[in-house]
């Protein structure tokens, strides 16, 4: 947590260095004790370094969920006009403000198709299981079509998720395996609720 820096070389602005120097290492038999462990770069008013500080509770909260690319996006043509588009309506703009606008605009249209799928999904899944007999053939083979190309979506989904290592390795009742469960749930751990008045 903190910034992505834990050095800077406080010269003049243009020739300013920033670098992450500092890190926080772990063996896996310490991860297991302390499941809930974060580690965080604080400010330093003084030093060119950061001061890491390791919490075992885990009581800072937790890493904001970044923008994830969801690779099955790649099948929609509508995903590089999105790109075309946002990229090039901002041209007056620096390459960073360009860059942001286009996750932002990925990100709300892969929102938005990413919902539109799952029901169109559950509607061809109700029609191939509830509503098949009284389908034609070529009708029941559009809907079987559809249904493939969303198994395919599903699938590089799903190979995404589990990433490579996981494909060749499998669930083998191994360390890497089981400090991949514990990861996963430290990530999805939610340490405290608070509503909009702040209790």
């Amino acid at each position: 947590m903190g910034s992505m820096f834990t050095y800077v070389y406080r010269g003049t602005l243009p020739a300013r260095v920033r670098e992450k120097l500092d890190r926080a290492c772990a063996t896996p038999s310490w991860n297991s004790l302390f499941e809930n462990d974060v580690c965080t770069n604080l400010v330093a008013p003084v030093s060119d370094h950061s001061p890491l500080l390791v919490d075992t509770n885990g009581s800072f909260g937790r890493i904001n969920r970044n923008f994830k690319f969801d690779n099955s996006w790649l099948l929609d043509n509508d995903f590089f006009a999105i790109v075309q588009c946002s990229w090039h309506g901002s041209t007056n703009d620096g390459f960073l403000f360009r860059r942001n606008k286009v996750i932002a605009d990925v990100q709300a249209w892969g929102k938005a198709r990413n919902c539109l799928r799952w029901k169109q999904k559950h509607i061809v899944q109700q029609k191939l299981e509830s509503k098949i007999d009284s389908l034609d053939h070529l009708s029941i083979q559009h809907l079987k079509e559809q249904w493939n190309l969303f198994l395919v979506e599903d699938e590089i989904r799903l190979k995404q998720q589990a990433k490579v290592f996981w494909l060749q390795n499998g669930d083998k009742n191994s360390k890497y395996f089981h400090n991949s469960i514990k990861a996963r749930r430290r990530g999805n751990w939610i340490d405290k609720l608070q509503d909009a008045s702040g209790s």
